[in-house]
Parts: C-alpha cells; sequence; structure tokens
C-alpha cells in the first residue's frame, strides 16, 4: 500500500530517484515520467517546480497542456515529444503504405478545403513564376528566415504576409481566440 503523502507531494523538485521509494521498494513513478497526483497547492505553484520526463528533470514550462492527464500536462517534455514525433513520422514515410496514407490524407484535407487550397496553389505558382516574391525575412518580427504565406483573406489569394512559423502560428491562434471570443 502507498503512502498517501508520497503520492501527493510526488517530489516532482528532487534529484532523480533520490527518495522516491515507497515503503514497498519500488519507485514512485516520477522517474519515468509516469503520472503522480499532487495536492490544490502544488497546482498553484506548479511554475515553480520542475518534473521528470522519460529522459530527464525539466521545468514545469517545458510541458505541453493535456486535458487528458489529472494534473493538466503532458507526460513528456516538448522536447521529447518532437523527437518521437520525427522519429514515427520518418516511419511512416518510408513504407509504401504509410505514405499512400498520407497522400490520402492530403487529397480528404484538400476537398474539405477548396478555397484555401485554391489560394496556397495560387501563391505556389506565382512565387514559381516570378510574379510573387518570397522575402527572405518575416515581416512581423524580421528573423531571416523560410516564411510562410499567410492569407488574411483567402478571396484574394495573391495578398498574403510573408511569416515565420512562430509568427504565423501565433497569428492563427489569435484568429482562433477571435473566433471564439464572438
Amino acid at each position: 500500500m502507498k503512502n498517501s503523502s508520497i503520492e501527493q507531494s510526488a517530489v516532482l523538485d528532487v534529484e532523480h530517484g533520490a527518495d522516491l521509494q515507497d515503503s514497498g521498494g519500488r519507485c514512485s513513478g516520477v522517474c519515468l515520467g509516469m503520472k503522480t497526483t499532487r495536492s490544490k497547492a502544488d497546482q498553484t505553484d506548479r511554475q515553480e517546480k520542475s518534473r521528470y520526463c522519460f529522459a530527464s528533470s525539466r521545468a514545469i514550462g517545458d510541458f505541453s497542456k493535456s486535458k487528458r492527464n489529472s494534473d493538466g500536462l503532458s507526460s513528456w517534455c516538448r522536447d521529447c515529444h518532437n523527437e518521437s514525433s520525427k522519429i514515427r513520422s520518418k516511419k511512416i514515410r518510408l513504407t509504401e503504405q504509410g505514405r499512400a496514407r498520407l497522400r490520402s490524407l492530403n487529397l480528404k484535407w484538400g476537398k474539405a478545403n477548396r478555397i484555401k487550397e485554391r489560394a496556397r496553389m495560387q501563391v505556389l505558382m506565382a512565387v514559381k513564376s516570378g510574379s510573387l516574391v518570397r522575402p527572405k525575412t518575416c515581416e512581423v518580427c524580421g528573423v531571416g528566415c523560410n516564411p510562410h504565406a499567410h492569407h488574411e483573406n483567402y478571396a484574394k489569394p495573391l495578398v498574403v504576409k510573408w511569416l515565420c512559423i512562430k509568427c504565423h502560428g501565433k497569428r492563427h491562434r489569435e484568429i482562433n481566440l477571435e473566433t471564439v471570443n464572438k
């Protein structure tokens, strides 16, 4: 039987493996990135704590939000999750079945979003023909990159803002908040 005080505190900010043993000699799961329960007091000061991912101890800010888990955080830190996703994507792209699945998903998205797909293709063709020039920097933050074309209005497909990946994601999150708040 586990001691509830060990479960509650979950020793999120200690060295890996230090004082994590319960009375049965088993690890409480923190060092393996497993879920632990926390008290309400722990949840309020969560920004100051750290947590164990599968690889190492990380700050709470390094974990994505997750509605599935009781503490509201993903079991994997963002770096480990991204690395795992890259490996999985590479494996999928190496098989013919995986490539066929990706093609079918892309076609399905294109059919469901015809206006967006048409605008995207018009920008692609304009850039290839030279009538639309892709800059080397983001229009918002000015960082040197290969910016994405962002459409504010799909009815005007060649009127785009050139945004880096971060600014493009930020703009879409702003748009999503605007639509939710309406």
